[in-house]
């Protein structure tokens, strides 16, 4: 199995890293590309049989399988650019939240497609990846597809139309945790005589053993209100208000990443449906 990335950023270097350190793939069989050849460089001097190419349509033309790993708002000119180098029996992976399949169709006509999300907790093998696939996808390559991706993290494979929601909830969310607690920070140290560092190790430490108590004794989110704030103590306070205040900026967010990647789609050759967003 040969296996190109076109691209090699955050995503495309990750999954370089975790393939390989997983034994999945060997060297010689991962071909990668990518527009500037300086980001290239750190590659054979830690993997000297991974095969760096000169450009895109090499990588397409030694592979099974492509990875796209490029920005959203570069993936049409990357694909209109590469489409007449694949043959028949390639495998187009986009990892990529904001296209379709009926906008890849356009340019990959009855390509064998999927797309795939994974996240940026895949470093340390604990994420989610989103995989959906289109009608032209034998099953043998949903295997491949699940295997690769299944090397660092949990693979869950959703309908197309579940993409956005989907995305905020596993790829984003990242993000959107340390935005909030980034936030509770720099509140905290208004109000403390304490250092950065200690409040940061503190809220980290705290988040750590509440995943843990939701998953090794997989105590729901309530419960875990329920034990913490005890009637009429400080912790109910405190929840009071972020249940009073915190779900109209969850909705505002919802909404606007859903413009955002609307935005985005729209730009694409092929129709889009709002509906199914």
């Amino acid at each position: 199995m040969k296996i190109g990335i076109i691209g090699f950023g955050s995503m495309g270097s990750m999954l370089m890293h975790k393939f390989l350190e997983a034994g999945t793939l060997l060297q010689e069989d991962l071909f990668i590309s990518n527009r500037s050849k300086e980001r290239l460089s750190e590659i054979p001097e830690r993997y000297p049989k991974v095969n760096v190419m000169k450009n895109n349509e090499e990588v397409i033309k030694s592979s099974d399988i492509v990875f796209f790993c490029v920005k959203p708002t570069d993936m049409k000119e990357v694909a209109e650019a590469t489409a007449g180098f694949f043959k028949e029996g390639q495998h187009i992976c986009a990892v990529n939240a904001c296209i379709r399949f009926n906008q890849l169709n356009t340019i990959f006509p009855n390509a064998s497609c999927s797309i795939v999300i994974p996240s940026v907790t895949g470093e340390v093998d604990k994420s989610v990846t989103l995989a959906t696939f289109n009608q032209f996808v034998p099953e043998r390559e949903i295997t491949l597809i699940k295997k690769l991706m299944g090397t660092f993290s949990s693979v869950v494979i959703i309908p197309e139309n579940e993409l956005g929601i989907c995305t905020d909830l596993t790829s984003c969310m990242p993000g959107f945790i340390a935005s909030i607690f980034s936030i509770i920070v720099e509140e905290a140290l208004s109000r403390s005589t304490l250092s950065k560092e200690d409040i940061h190790n503190m809220i980290i430490t705290t988040i750590l053993g509440t995943s843990k108590l939701c998953v090794d004794q997989k105590m729901p989110f309530d419960k875990i209100v329920e034990r913490v704030a005890t009637k009429g103590g400080i912790t109910e306070e405190g929840t009071k208000v972020i249940e009073s205040a915190f779900p109209e900026t969850v909705r505002t967010l919802f909404q606007r990443t859903k413009e955002r990647r609307e935005s985005t789609i729209l730009n694409w050759p092929g129709h889009f449906n709002k509906k199914n967003e």
